[in-house]
């Protein structure tokens, strides 16, 4: 595995290391070849509460460019790190973590930034995505998915009674979050081939 960690940077950046990775010895002698790299971001910073932001899914949209270079000796398994910042923090692990929603499409990454604590914001959110059929995939397509359609649907009785629980907590949308961008990132991979 050739892992680039955090690819933030330029195509050419990433085709001079893909290319320079055809140069390992023996290449078609390893049962697997797989080119790991990450392109979201540490923090949402850069990301605005009450609205759509979309950042680009520049590790998937790399190697699918490169995929298509007819010099490539041999063309490496896609890996990523879903929708996690590829460098771990341990200091970042102390701080409380907004209530953000995000979502994988093909190209881009939909981030539905919440605001620290205030968990009605998932649900919220929860229910403007499932409801919004042009950026999402449908309940039937992951668990996260059919995770995120129940919270949108939750989102209206909780408003009628904020004393029911419900809300989800941060690892619970962490792992709907990951579940969907494994099922769409397998699918894109599977349609390649």
């Amino acid at each position: 595995m050739v892992d680039l960690k955090d690819v933030n940077e330029t195509f050419m950046e990433y085709q001079k290391l893909l290319s320079l990775s055809q140069e390992i010895k023996n290449i078609f002698n390893w049962r697997k070849f797989i080119f790991a790299s990450g392109a979201f971001p540490k923090d949402m910073s850069n990301c605005a509460i009450d609205k759509l932001n979309y950042l680009p899914r520049l590790d998937f949209i790399n190697w699918q460019n490169q995929t298509k270079n007819k010099k490539l000796k041999r063309i490496p398994i896609f890996a990523d790190y879903t929708i996690r910042h590829p460098i771990y923090n341990e200091k970042a692990m102390s701080f409380s973590p907004t209530t953000s929603i995000k979502y994988t499409h093909e190209t881009d990454w939909l981030v539905m930034k919440g605001e620290k604590q205030n968990f009605i914001l998932y649900l919220a959110n929860a229910n403007l995505l499932s409801e919004e059929k042009s950026i999402f995939y449908g309940e039937d397509y992951s668990f996260g998915d059919k995770y995120i359609a129940d919270k949108g649907r939750h989102y209206v009785k909780y408003m009628k009674d904020p004393k029911i629980k419900g809300t989800g907590t941060s690892e619970t949308w962490i792992t709907a979050g990951i579940n969907h961008h494994l099922v769409c990132t397998i699918n894109q991979v599977a349609n390649l081939i």
